[in-house]
């Protein structure tokens, strides 16, 4: 038991390597917009690669149940992580940075995508005390999202800007956790699992309504990582503001609402009607997203977006426990539902990136520019984050028909299996 406590911690430390492995390079956009002359188009397709990987892999992986090797999987995972956060570091400087970048972003990429494959099994494997779940393993990635965000920053601050050894001092953790997986003991799934998890199977491709959760979770992906990937980019160019302070106003403010959000479910989640809080959040984040829009104060706007981490906190986790209420989720459901969130975190920030640089030159983004006294780059921005917030009403229009197909008193038998 003492053992398998240690393994719940790598559990822990590795939601946090996922934390470095995608909040990481958004904090250093400007810095490349400046030093290497990359666009903000360019910068997008960084954040879509990511994403993308994270897809590939899933689908990949996702049918394949238990016949991975979990120990192999994870100590894979954080062997690349390590490996792209040191490529991070080194190639733009001895090769063409844009393609060192790239090379960077899918070797960390993979780590994360496989790390998002095992951890969640494992994970659920353990023996857990009252109260710790997933909702609560998951707050960890918010917690190592803004230690993150706040250490760089800090770090950047102090050195001048000289950001080259950060992503090695993060490899750092991977490194140790990679050596650590080869000792710690992972649980097994016995025989009864495996045929629950391949009857499962079966459901999940007959159940037509599970269509409405894949959606729900894109959805949820895209409104949350379209604000946290341009946070950092909305505070100094809004602010014009140093580098320290606005990552600390940006994205450091959002991962901490973030984290709260997530913790407080993770206590007393059981006592809360998800569907409800859902929509609740769901509809605060769509004001919160206009907020950062339309405010003319760009301190205001970033309170909003420190405000949205709060609203968009328990979108992932509190989704997939709709979905295992309303289907009994095996390994392949949960990797189905992790496909579709990280189609919707590659959707989301990508759309932004597009349609503020696609806007950037436009006369009516002039002119929205003068009445809000900002730049036309900031202008631009501004209108990204504003249809960012179609993903949060389109997720209030899926919730209410899940409420009615799976959660109405009136649902027959056939729905209630989600055929």
């Amino acid at each position: 038991m003492k053992n398998l406590r240690y393994t719940e911690i790598a559990c822990y430390l590795s939601y946090v390597t996922q934390a470095i492995n995608l909040n990481l390079i958004p904090l250093f956009f400007v810095i490349f917009q400046t030093d290497y002359g990359i666009s903000t188009a360019k910068l997008s397709i960084t954040v879509f690669l990511t994403f993308f990987l994270q897809i590939a892999i899933d689908a990949l992986l996702a049918f394949i149940g238990e016949r991975v090797n979990l120990r192999l999987l994870i100590i894979l995972s954080h062997v690349t992580s390590a490996a792209g956060l040191t490529a991070l570091a080194i190639l733009p400087g001895v090769i063409d940075p844009f393609c060192g970048i790239i090379i960077a972003v899918v070797l960390y990429s993979l780590g994360s995508a496989l790390l998002e494959v095992v951890i969640n099994p494992i994970f659920d494997r353990l023996p857990k005390k009252e109260g710790v779940g997933f909702t609560f393993a998951h707050s960890f990635y918010c917690w190592g999202q803004m230690g993150v965000i706040l250490i760089s920053a800090l770090v950047l601050a102090i050195s001048d800007g000289k950001w080259r050894f950060i992503p090695i001092f993060w490899a750092l953790l991977p490194t140790f956790l990679a050596v650590c997986c080869f000792f710690l003991p992972i649980p097994e799934r016995g025989s009864e699992d495996k045929a629950s998890d391949s009857q499962n199977h079966k459901n999940v491709k007959l159940g037509k309504g599970f269509i409405l959760f894949i959606l729900l979770m894109i959805f949820a992906g895209a409104a949350e990582q379209g604000v946290a990937q341009w946070a950092s980019y909305l505070a100094e160019k809004g602010l014009g503001s140093s580098k320290l302070l606005g990552d600390l106003l940006g994205p450091c403010t959002f991962a901490l609402f973030m984290a709260i959000g997530r913790t407080l479910l993770g206590v007393s989640g059981s006592k809360l009607n998800l569907r409800k809080a859902l929509i609740i959040c769901a509809l605060s984040s769509s004001v919160c997203y206009l907020a950062i829009a339309f405010l003319p104060s760009p301190i205001l706007s970033l309170a909003a977006c420190a405000l949205s981490g709060f609203a968009v906190s328990i979108m992932w986790p509190a989704s997939l426990d709709l979905a295992s209420s309303a289907f009994v989720c095996g390994t392949t459901a949960f990797s189905l539902l992790s496909l579709a969130g990280d189609i919707g975190c590659t959707v989301g920030p990508s759309v932004n990136g597009f349609v503020s640089d696609m806007l950037a030159d436009f006369s009516l983004t002039k002119s929205f520019a003068e009445i809000m006294n900002v730049s036309c780059d900031q202008a631009a921005i501004r209108l990204g984050f504003a249809v960012t917030s179609v993903f949060s009403i389109a997720m209030v229009i899926t919730l209410l028909k899940i409420s009615r197909k799976f959660f109405s008193k009136e649902r027959s038998d056939s729905t209630a299996d989600g055929k």
